[in-house]
């Protein structure tokens, strides 16, 4: 595995997800938006003479004065690139320069002070100056009687005490991480969810990787649990520190580009080849390593020496070698862990053939 290319991607997805005044990501529609006009917008804006949109924020988002902060302004180099408004029940967090549940939105509609306090009086006499009497003299007794006497005490007593707590709880929980990476939907499908063609080279849009199931397995696996005594770290609902889950995932999906996204596979393919050569038994190891040994605590299953799984996905180039098997060694001529033949394009099982670990 090339360590390099993985860290220059991780670096590259870190600075897509992680920072929110990246201007490549305000250039991003958000998933939970609609587009109220095209990418080339100009005008008309809401201005004023105290307020112009995207003059304080030139590479930021900022709320449509007026709209409770359901729309919003896109901007880039202090102009309005877009204009969108958030899905119903959400609104724009200036927080997080995206849309939000709206019970979790503080609203701040730009507005403009007033430029001259108001005066305490008229700065011009009334024209008409009162009338020294009134027009109709009042009433010396009410015209209505009361028909009844108020009563002094309350009629009924309150049949129960008011509860110290509320009987139900607030529904809407707070989701920061996950909704962050909602809102870079199309960034994430442009540049990170991309495999390459094995014919000219070129990155297309993955066919086995897709956002909706991407967002379903970290929710499952980082918000609401898989059975097990732990959880992919998010901090989802901690409006700080899920900047840390962005990190995780941003790690997470580096590795799964140079792992498997790049070539639209679900499995780790035999890549390293020796000489024309690809050793079978690189399914325990590639470069050296060997994975049976590589553990991770809590996360680390035991190893069943008996199991026996084969892959599914190969590499697309041609007379690309046959998907990975496990299986326990031993046989002779014939069942060895041979390997596969690049030039032959096929698999060699007459005589061991070991890996770089040996």
């Amino acid at each position: 595995m090339n360590h390099r290319i993985r860290q220059r991607t991780a670096i590259t997805i870190l600075a897509l997800l992680h920072f929110y005044q990246s201007t490549t990501t305000l250039t991003a529609k958000l998933a939970s938006a609609q587009s109220l006009i095209g990418p080339n917008y100009v005008s008309p804006t809401i201005a004023t003479s105290c307020w112009v949109p995207c003059a304080t924020t030139p590479n930021s988002n900022v709320a449509v004065p007026t709209t409770q902060c359901k729309q919003f302004y896109v901007c880039r180099d202090g102009k309005v690139i877009n204009r969108l408004a958030c899905s119903e029940g959400k609104a724009y967090d200036g927080r997080i320069g995206a849309c939000n549940y709206a019970a979790l939105v503080e609203c701040v509609d730009p507005t403009c002070v007033p430029t001259t306090p108001p005066t305490r009086f008229p700065s011009v006499d009334p024209t008409i100056g009162p009338t020294e009497f009134p027009t109709v003299s009042p009433t010396e007794f009410p015209t209505t009687v009361p028909t009844a006497s108020p009563s002094q005490s309350p009629t009924e007593t309150p049949t129960e005490s008011p509860s110290e707590s509320p009987t139900i709880s607030p529904t809407i929980t707070p989701s920061y991480t996950v909704s962050y990476i909602l809102s870079k939907r199309t960034l994430i499908e442009q540049r990170v969810l991309q495999s390459r063609s094995a014919t000219n080279g070129k990155f297309h849009p993955s066919v086995k990787y897709a956002f909706d199931d991407f967002l379903d397995g970290l929710r499952r696996m980082g918000v609401d649990g898989f059975g097990a005594d732990f959880r992919f770290s998010l901090w989802d609902e901690d409006d700080v520190r899920f900047k840390y889950g962005l990190v995780n995932v941003a790690a997470f999906l580096s590795q799964a580009m140079e792992e498997s996204m790049r070539d639209d596979t679900c499995d780790e393919l035999n890549w390293q080849e020796v000489a024309g050569r690809h050793a079978i038994s690189n399914s325990c190891g590639q470069e050296g390593r060997t994975y049976q040994e590589e553990t991770c605590g809590i996360f680390s299953c035991t190893v069943d020496p008996s199991m026996e799984v084969t892959a599914i996905s190969s590499g697309n180039q041609v007379r690309a070698p046959p998907p990975f098997e496990c299986r326990p060694g031993g046989g002779g001529p014939g069942s060895y862990a041979g390997y596969w033949d690049t030039y032959a394009g096929s698999e060699i099982k007459s005589t061991p053939y070991s890996n770089t670990a040996g």
